[in-house]
């Protein structure tokens, strides 16, 4: 395997998950079969043709081509709920700094240490006690932050559209839409929120949501998830007419420089703390190093962001794999199934999934082989040549290290 894995990962975890022991850190770009990043924009990288996955060493995926890896046969892997508890914690934080500003109050004191007493008055502050949180995005992050929340006496309010009624979360009382939040509180017997943090994933769809509509009765907000989510023009309004109390962010604003929103005196920008802690980078590191090495030795695909889940069953003795990517369109295996009969093999088991968001299938095709065949090269070659077929290639296991 070639790996190439960036800077500030824990590589050590990683090797320590990959089942060769000839993996070659050497590698350059140009021909990496493996590629791990953090947050490094792929977007406008030229990734190599031999690239087989990605590993994302955390969570969000908005910094990787998830059409050219479709189109060039490459798996996404990441990992998901890793970082809950060491974001969970940077709220708990975020929290306690929008309600009594310690961290500014501590700036005020250094600058002028005589003046004590008129700074303790400044920053008198908020309990947390008997407030109201509107959680937006209860995946693995915000579950863990309604019942910190709940366990500090903060009532909670809850919305994600892709949670099933049977599966909510009993700490929070829920909110089924968020166009028409007033009335939605109205229904639930509450006020506007004291908080409001959001933890959903970047898309082209909720680009900005956090906007005016949000923004009143000094409502604190706290974004841990991305900076392009808050509505910059928006919030600096709401900041600088008291409809925003506070805002503290894991990001630097995009649009509007900084300064504008420090003269307001009620934000707090960090760069980019949630995530890092060694715990939780190991855990990421890892997690997805176990799913690349069993994508790329055994063909083993399980939680990819981008192709559909396979069995987790490896080939049998004496038999070897052939994994085929392809569209998922009619007539491609059969074209497949018919090089491999006509190279005089014999196909011992195959199996087949597909996934509609992406139009990708993937194919477990097990042959009856002896082990100093060497067919097996020729015909991944002519498989590659099928239209419709993106990516063919041998799967070969090593015994195990770990």
């Amino acid at each position: 395997m070639k790996i190439q894995i960036d800077e500030g990962i824990y590589y050590l975890n990683i090797l320590h998950s990959i089942d060769d022991l000839e993996f070659d850190l050497t590698v350059t770009k140009e021909n990496a079969e493996v590629l791990f990043v953090r947050s490094r924009d792929l977007k406008n990288v030229r990734l190599p043709k031999t690239l087989v996955a990605i590993g994302r060493v955390g969570s969000g995926v908005d910094n990787i081509p998830l059409d050219w890896c479709n189109k060039n046969g490459v798996a996404v892997f990441n990992a998901p709920g890793t970082n809950s508890n060491a974001v969970k914690e940077m709220v708990l934080w975020a929290l306690i700094e929008s309600a009594r500003h310690p961290f500014q109050a501590a700036g005020a004191l250094i600058k002028n240490p005589s003046e004590a007493g008129k700074i303790k008055k400044d920053f008198e502050g908020q309990e947390l006690a008997g407030r109201t949180i509107l959680i937006i995005g209860m995946g693995a992050i915000g579950s863990r932050v309604a019942k910190m929340c709940r366990a500090l006496e903060i009532n909670v309010l809850a919305h994600d559209p892709f949670v099933k009624k049977e599966n909510r979360n009993p700490d929070a009382l829920w909110i089924e839409s968020l166009v028409d939040l007033e009335s939605e509180l109205k229904k639930a017997g509450g006020h506007w929120p004291d908080f409001i943090t959001i933890h959903c994933s970047l898309n082209d769809q909720n680009s900005g949501i956090l906007n005016n509509k949000f923004f009143r009765a000094g409502v604190k907000i706290i974004n841990f998830a991305r900076a392009e989510l808050v509505n910059e023009t928006d919030l600096l309004s709401g900041l600088q007419t008291g409809r925003v109390s506070a805002y503290v962010s894991d990001f630097l604003p995009k649009k509007i420089p900084m300064e504008q929103f420090l003269e307001t005196k009620s934000c707090v920008f960090l760069p980019h703390l949630g995530a890092s802690t060694i715990e939780s980078q190991i855990r990421a590191a890892e997690t997805v190093a176990e799913k690349i090495n069993d994508f790329f030795y055994h063909g083993i695909c399980l939680e990819s962001v981008n192709f559909p889940d396979m069995p987790n069953e490896k080939a049998e003795n004496g038999r070897k794999r052939i994994l085929v990517i392809n569209e998922n369109t009619p007539g491609i295996i059969k074209k497949v199934a018919e090089a491999i009969s006509t190279a005089g093999l014999n196909i011992g088991s195959m199996t087949n999934r597909s996934r509609s968001e992406t139009g990708i299938a993937l194919n477990y095709i097990d042959i009856d082989v002896q082990p100093n065949d060497n067919r097996l090269s020729e015909i991944c070659g002519k498989i590659n040549l099928i239209n419709g077929v993106i990516k063919a290639r041998i799967c070969a296991p090593y015994n195990s290290i770990r």
